[in-house]
Order: C-alpha cells, then sequence, then structure tokens
C-alpha cells in the first residue's frame, strides 16, 4: 500500500474519531463545585409539557430541564441570553432576528439515534413555536404568542398541528427570525416564560407530551415516586459557561420533594432534610425564626432568609448555597448556584 495513502488514511481516522467524541461537549473547564442541592415545593406537578405549565412548583421544574430563546436574570428581572446568544430588531421593532448558540444539544435520549442527544437547529425553534401557535388540547400557553405573531391567529384558528407560519422564519440552522404583526415591548419577557422552551420534533414524536427531553441545565433522573423526591441531575453538555471557562452547572443532583404542608417543610428544613423552603408567608416566618434563632446566628449560622425584588415572599435557604435568586413569579435558576467548598 502507497504509504502516503497509508499515513492520510491514519490522520484522517484520528481526525473523525476525534471529532465523533467531542461532538456534543461545548469546550469548557471542568468545576469542582458539585453537590445536591434538595428543594420543597408545595405543589404537584402534572405535566412537565411546557406548553400545559399550570402552576408555580411545574414553572419552576421546567425552567430547569428546558430552555428558551431568553430567559430572565432572577436576580435583576432583566432578560438575558438563553438558546439565543444574541439578538436584534429592525427600526420598527417588529422584526427579531435571534442568532442561535451553536454548541447547544438536547439531552441524551432514546428518541434520538444512537441515543444521543443531537445539536440545536432553527428548525427545532420553529417546530416548538408551531405548536406553541397551536390548538392541540395540551397547549394552555398559546396566548403568549398568537396574538403577536404574523399568521399565528391565522394558524391558530385553523386548528393545524403543522405548516407555515408567515412571522416565523428559518433563515439558516443558527438563525430564526420572528416578525410581529405591531411592537410590543413585552416580546422579549414573554419569550423567557419556560412555556416557550424549544423541544425536539422527535422527543415529542415518541413520548407525545409526556418528553422531559430539553436543552436545559440538568435533566430529569426520576420522576417523585410515595415519599421519594424527583431527582434532576446536571446536564453533562450544557452549553453556557461561567466567566471563567467552567462548565456550568456547578450543582451535580437537585432533589425536589413534593410536601403540601408548609409545616412539614419547615421540620424537614430543621432536619437537614431540606435546603431551600419558598414562598413562607411572614407570620410563619416571624414564628420559625423565633423558635430557631440560632439557626440564624453567629458565623455558624446554618440557615439564611431571603426575600425577592419586591420583599413579597420569604424563603429560607442553607447558609452553604450560594447566588440562589428567586423573583416575585417564583421563578429561580440553579444555573449559577453553588455550594461552598467547605460544605461538601
Amino acid at each position: 500500500m502507497n504509504h502516503f495513502f497509508l499515513l492520510n488514511l491514519i490522520i484522517a481516522v484520528f481526525y473523525l474519531t476525534s471529532c465523533s467524541n467531542t461532538e456534543n461537549n461545548n469546550t469548557c473547564k471542568n468545576s469542582d463545585a458539585y453537590g445536591t442541592i434538595n428543594i420543597g415545593v408545595t405543589s404537584t406537578v402534572p405535566s412537565l409539557f411546557p406548553l400545559s405549565i399550570n402552576n408555580v412548583s411545574a414553572n419552576q421544574i421546567v425552567s430547569l430541564i428546558h430552555e428558551g430563546l431568553v430567559k430572565f436574570d432572577v436576580a435583576t428581572l432583566s432578560i438575558k441570553p438563553g438558546l439565543a446568544d444574541r439578538w436584534e430588531t429592525d427600526q420598527d421593532e417588529t422584526t427579531y432576528r435571534f442568532y442561535l448558540n451553536t454548541h447547544a444539544y438536547f439531552h441524551d435520549d432514546k428518541c434520538f439515534k444512537n441515543e444521543k442527544g443531537r445539536k440545536v437547529t432553527a428548525q427545532d425553534v420553529l417546530f416548538s413555536f408551531t405548536m406553541l401557535c397551536s390548538q392541540i388540547p395540551e397547549n394552555t400557553s398559546y396566548s403568549l404568542l398568537v396574538e403577536q405573531i404574523k399568521g399565528a391567529k391565522e394558524f391558530f384558528d385553523s386548528k393545524k398541528t403543522s405548516g407555515s407560519i408567515e412571522g416565523l422564519i428559518v433563515e439558516n440552522d443558527s438563525t430564526f427570525v420572528i416578525k410581529l404583526v405591531k411592537p410590543n415591548p413585552m416580546f422579549l419577557t414573554f419569550l423567557a416564560n419556560p412555556a416557550a422552551a424549544i423541544f425536539p420534533k422527535e422527543a415529542f414524536e415518541m413520548y407525545k407530551t409526556s418528553f422531559t427531553t430539553g436543552i436545559g441545565p440538568f435533566k430529569l433522573l426520576s420522576f417523585a415516586e410515595n415519599d421519594k423526591p424527583m431527582i434532576l441531575v446536571r446536564n453533562p453538555h450544557y452549553f453556557k459557561l461561567d466567566a471563567q471557562g467552567n462548565c456550568l452547572p456547578y450543582i451535580d443532583t437537585v432533589k425536589i420533594y413534593f410536601v403540601g404542608s408548609l409545616k412539614s417543610q419547615l421540620e424537614m428544613l430543621k432536619n437537614g432534610q431540606l435546603d431551600i423552603v419558598m414562598n413562607i408567608d411572614n407570620e410563619t416566618l416571624t414564628s420559625f425564626l423565633e423558635e430557631n434563632v440560632k439557626l440564624f446566628e453567629g458565623e455558624k449560622a446554618t440557615l439564611k432568609a431571603i426575600s425577592d425584588q419586591n420583599q413579597s415572599r420569604q424563603h429560607i435557604v442553607r447558609s452553604n448555597i450560594e447566588n440562589f435568586f428567586i423573583n416575585e413569579q417564583g421563578i429561580f435558576d440553579l444555573t449559577d448556584v453553588k455550594l461552598k467548598k467547605d460544605s461538601l
């Protein structure tokens, strides 16, 4: 065999192998701040289908598994990049052009070839938004976009579940355009709603509305059963990095306990079974603080009380948790949350 040909063949095989091993990995430095966070929620979650969100608990969980073009910065309530790295509008503010992150992959799942999550493209945005503008029975969130996007109302009224919508345009694999009926300064806020999450057609076709395959920082490992919590685990292929180039999220596991009684949640918090209890009324919070004041005092305090921006909701968080914020709608983002290293 020609030696030059053999050398080129070896190089080609090495190159292809290298590409296949790193195909769905964003280049980042591994973070060493892993750990588990245990969260209590009061409401049950009948569905994790983004278009069927019907309570705060579902909203919270869906926002961990899925991600849309944009998302809320829960610390400031401003809009920040999600799947879209950046966006621009025309002079009339009726045309939005979104430039997608090219490192985003869906969670690994049986619905994909070889059970490996594939790259997210603008076609996935088109499919997700078309479904959001459809009249499928499970779509309770259609009002987000139907009245705003060109052609969406006509599509909705036609009762179609597939087909083209004038204002939804795939420009290329990583560029998606949305044309509005008229300017709306709140449009990006609507897109930050977890109901506007991007999901794959393959998952919907295989599981219908029971799929949990997304692009978010965490993926579902198991549903809650009896007294066992719902368990989410870190998405190893999440496309966001921190400012130092470290992989996100920092947290390895999230356990969500469905406990209807706030009193029971606080008892679990006191006993170390929960790390976060949310939406505590002032009377209950005051009573708990008075009865357990030592847990909140001094350098060795194990708990801390926080509130949202408007002081309308009170929450208790274990003191080793850093960067946890929750907004007035009850939405939080665990992507940047970490545990103090000396507590791991």
